[in-house]
């Protein structure tokens, strides 16, 4: 028998759930909303053949919210179709 009041496999598996959920965090707060930010305007803009733009958009893994800010839509004379503050 070891001295440690903590098991050593249980130890290993808070590190192990500890690392993962930082990792999700970190992908959903930060990785995520950066990637949809630069990809989503111009996938949009392909698909609708308007130009589209987003100021900022936001996930929250844990509560799975998702917002996009600043959501612009042009209509063929680039004159605004559909515009939300947030959607």
């Amino acid at each position: 028998m070891t001295g440690s009041i903590i098991p050593s496999k249980l130890k290993s598996a808070v590190i192990l759930v500890t690392s993962l959920l930082s990792i999700y965090a970190i992908i959903g707060f930060s990785i995520l909303p950066a990637v949809l930010s630069l990809k989503l305007p111009t996938l949009a803009t392909e698909q609708l053949k308007r130009n589209v733009t987003v100021n900022d958009i936001q996930f929250n893994p844990f509560s799975l919210e998702f917002s996009i800010h600043g959501l612009k839509i042009d209509d063929v004379d680039n004159s605004a179709c559909v515009k939300f503050n947030r959607l």
